[in-house]
């Protein structure tokens, strides 16, 4: 299970930085890395689990989203602007896909649609649907359903948290005293990775928050990533220590670092070294990075589907099984990578079209509701 940064950012700075600033290598990265999750959890349709650390993405999407929203919002909440304020502008921006997410997943439950052996009780179902629509956890298993906080769209676990962890960035990371970082943030980064190591340490793997029993486990994870993104950010703007990694290689690292399969003995330390020293390298030296002109509509289509592509993947999986598995001499649980290439092209037409017919006029009335009597835009893309 993941999360993803809320596609590209971008946002008026003051001098020197340019006017308008676009983070295209890590518009890029963040699609490359949604896609990884898709083979991740998809993986039996390609015939090969081509990304065994997959899950890692939602560490390096809370690490970048904490760093975009930092370079995004960080003046204006320091400025005094309203944590109610913040958190209107980022419901706006997060719920339209995550609902869309949750009505496609609601038809895998519909009867005839998963078989005769696969009831849910309407009285399960709308349990799973009433916390979803309010994008609360499942913190128990329902009977019937997946063995995850939210059942019906089982990565939408990261949004829960994504929302979370935006709450107490606009309550706690506020500047205070200190000239380049706050003090507050500094505290904060000691203590979540003393708890982040110790919780994996305990649980034998980092991959936690997404299933019943693990919401408190997966607090430590969350917290670190997205704080070592803001305090990366702190640091990258003050100009005092930048360096730059070619996109290309940016790219190659990622992809080898959520493929590389490891042996058991070594996967938490594998896990903990890649989240907490390779990951905060490749995104403050992504930052500073730009793609030749010739790949940068390749980055921001990357950027762009992200989002979409993580909140529609596991449902628009479902319901492919089921159409699959209809058609004459095909069983999506054999090794098929025709069935893989198939879903993959689906998944990301299908983000496009979402993300273009649906996601922007609805962020658009949406943020109309919430921001009617406020003076406050609704347009950042965080």
């Amino acid at each position: 299970m993941l999360s993803v940064s809320r596609g590209p950012e971008v946002v008026k700075t003051s001098a020197p930085e340019h006017k308008i600033h676009k983070f295209h290598t890590l518009d890029a990265l963040r699609g490359i890395a949604a896609l990884a999750v898709v083979a991740y959890h998809r993986h039996s349709f390609l015939g090969v689990k081509a990304f065994s650390h997959g899950y890692l993405a939602v560490d390096f999407f809370f690490m970048l989203s904490g760093f975009v929203l930092t370079f995004a919002y960080q003046a204006k909440l320091d400025s005094g602007w309203s944590t109610w304020a913040f958190m209107k502008v980022r419901f706006g921006r997060l719920y339209p896909l995550y609902f869309l997410g949750l009505l496609v997943g609601l038809i895998e439950w519909f009867p005839g649609v998963r078989g005769p052996d696969s009831y849910v009780s309407r009285r399960v179902l709308a349990i799973g649907l009433v916390l979803g629509t309010l994008m609360l956890p499942t913190p128990w298993h329902l009977k019937g359903m997946k063995n995850a906080i939210f059942p019906i769209n089982g990565p939408a676990w990261s949004l829960f948290f994504e929302v979370a962890a935006n709450c107490f960035h606009a309550l706690i990371l506020r500047r205070r005293d200190s000239k380049l970082v706050p003090t507050n943030g500094v505290v904060v980064l000691v203590c979540s990775t003393a708890a982040f190591a110790i919780t994996s340490i305990h649980m034998r793997t980092v991959n936690l928050g997404w299933a019943p029993g693990q919401i408190l486990a997966g607090c430590p994870r969350v917290i670190f990533s997205y704080v070592a993104g803001f305090m990366l950010f702190l640091v990258w703007k003050s100009r005092r220590f930048r360096f730059a990694i070619p996109p290309a290689m940016s790219a190659a690292v990622l992809i080898a670092v959520l493929a590389i399969p490891t042996f058991a003995r070594g996967e938490l330390i594998y896990e903990l070294a890649t989240t907490m020293i390779l990951f905060p390298i490749l995104l403050f030296g992504s930052a500073s990075s730009k793609p030749s002109p010739r790949l940068m509509p390749v980055a921001a289509n990357l950027g762009l589907t992200s989002y979409a592509v993580y909140m529609l993947h596991e449902p628009l999986g479902e319901l492919f099984v089921h159409v699959w598995n209809r058609l004459p001499g095909q069983n999506v649980l054999v090794h098929t990578p025709m069935a893989g290439i198939v879903y993959l092209l689906l998944v990301f037409a299908f983000a496009l079209i979402a993300e273009r017919f649906y996601d922007r006029p609805a962020r658009a009335f949406l943020g109309g509701l919430l921001f009617r009597r406020s003076k406050v835009s609704s347009t950042g893309n965080g």
